[in-house]
C-alpha cells in the first residue's frame, strides 16, 4: 500500500498575502447527535482553484434529501467490518451507516453499512483529506474494498492523486463558509466482472472533489463527476453528482423553558430578528448568538427584568448567512432557538 504525503509551497500564495489558518482535524464537529440534512443531485460543477476564491453553489437545488447525524462509534453492531474507523454517520433513521477515520492525520472512508442492503468494506481504505490542511499540500493514495449487493459480490481497486488546490468562502444556499479548504483529485478505479460468462474489466475514471469548513462533521460539499467504460461490451456512461449538508439542529444538553410563549420571527431572517415571551421569574433574561462552532458571536446582558411580557429586537445582519443558536440563560438554566440569516 503507498500512501505518500509531499507538500509544495507555492510562492505566489504568499506574495499574494495568504493568510487563512491550516485546518486541523479538531476544527471538525464531531458531536455526537448533531443532525443535519444531506441534499444530492446531479452536477459536475467543482468551483475553481486559487487563494481568496468565492465558490457560489447558492443555485444548487436539492432533488435528494435525506436526514443524518453523527453517531457514536461502537453502536450500530456493525463495526467488526471497519475496525480502523472511528467515525460514523447515521442515514434513514440508523439502518445505514457510513464509516470514516478522523485523527490528526487524515480523514479517510472505510465503507457502508446498510441493513438488508449494501455492504461495502475498504480493506485499504480512501483517504479524502490530510491534517494540518494547507494550501499546496498533496497525497496519492491506493485503495481497495470488497462489496456485496443485492446477493451479488465484487471487488475493486483504484488510486486518488489529490491536492489542496484553493482556499476561501464556499457559498451554499443556507450560507456562506469561510476558511473553506477545496481538495481536488483524480479518480482511477477498475474492477474484474463476469457478463454472461464473459470475464470484462470495468473502468471508472472521474474527478473527485471536496470542500472542507470548520465546525463540520464531513466535508460540506462533495463534487464527483467521471465515466464509467466497459470495454468487451462497449459500454460507457458519464456520472455526475454532488453533495452538500446543511439544515442542521444544535445539540441542546440540559436546555429548559426558562420562559413562556418564546418566539422568534422572521426566521429565516436577512439579519434583524424580533424575539417575544413572556418572563415568568424574577430573574434578567440574557441574550447569546453562537455560531454551529459553539463560539459566542453576539450577546446582550439584559433583555428582560422580573415578571413581564418582553417584545425584544436584535441584528445579526453583520454575520454570514448561515445557521446560528439563539441561547437565553436567566443565570441558572437556558433556552435555544435555531436562527438562520439569509442573503
Amino acid at each position: 500500500m503507498k500512501k505518500t504525503y509531499t507538500l509544495i509551497f507555492f510562492l505566489a500564495a504568499f506574495l499574494s498575502g495568504y493568510s487563512q489558518v491550516p485546518l486541523s482535524s479538531s476544527d471538525l464537529n464531531t458531536t455526537i447527535g448533531t443532525e443535519f440534512k444531506q441534499f444530492s443531485f446531479e452536477s459536475d460543477f467543482a468551483g475553481s482553484p486559487g487563494t481568496d476564491q468565492i465558490w457560489d453553489f447558492t443555485d444548487l437545488s436539492d432533488q435528494n434529501e435525506q436526514s443524518a447525524e453523527t453517531f457514536q462509534y461502537g453502536n450500530t453492531g456493525s463495526e467488526s467490518n471497519y475496525p480502523e474507523a472511528n467515525s460514523v454517520l447515521s442515514y434513514a433513521s440508523d439502518s445505514f451507516f457510513q464509516f470514516y477515520l478522523i485523527d490528526n492525520d487524515e480523514y479517510s472512508y472505510h465503507g457502508i453499512f446498510e441493513e438488508g442492503g449494501v455492504q461495502l468494506s475498504y480493506s485499504d481504505p480512501s483517504i479524502h483529506g490530510t491534517f494540518p490542511m494547507e494550501l499546496g499540500d498533496s497525497f496519492d493514495d491506493d485503495f481497495a474494498f470488497s462489496y456485496t449487493l443485492d446477493g451479488e459480490s465484487g471487488e475493486a481497486v483504484g488510486t486518488y492523486e489529490a491536492e489542496v488546490d484553493g482556499h476561501g468562502v464556499l457559498q451554499l444556499p443556507w450560507g456562506d463558509l469561510p476558511m473553506t479548504y477545496r481538495v481536488h483529485g483524480t479518480i482511477f478505479q477498475t474492477e474484474e466482472i463476469e457478463i454472461n460468462g464473459m470475464a470484462a474489466t470495468a473502468v471508472y475514471i472521474g474527478n473527485f472533489t471536496s470542500f472542507f469548513s470548520p465546525g463540520y462533521p464531513a466535508p460540506v460539499l462533495q463534487v464527483r463527476a467521471g465515466t464509467l467504460t466497459i470495454d468487451a461490451i462497449g459500454f460507457s456512461q458519464s456520472q455526475q453528482t454532488t453533495n452538500f449538508l446543511g439544515d442542521f439542529e444544535f445539540l441542546s444538553v440540559g436546555e429548559v423553558d426558562i420562559v413562556k410563549d418564546l418566539k422568534v420571527f422572521p426566521n429565516p431572517s436577512k439579519g434583524l430578528f424580533t424575539l417575544t415571551f413572556q418572563n415568568t421569574s424574577n430573574r434578567n433574561i440574557s441574550l447569546e448568538v453562537m455560531d454551529i462552532q459553539g463560539r459566542v458571536v453576539f450577546a446582550e446582558t439584559s433583555i428582560g427584568n422580573g415578571f413581564s411580557s418582553v417584545r425584544h429586537e436584535f441584528d445579526l445582519s453583520h454575520l454570514n448567512p448561515g445557521f446560528y443558536l439563539m441561547r437565553l440563560s436567566d443565570g441558572e438554566s437556558f433556552q435555544t432557538r435555531k436562527v438562520q440569516v439569509v442573503r
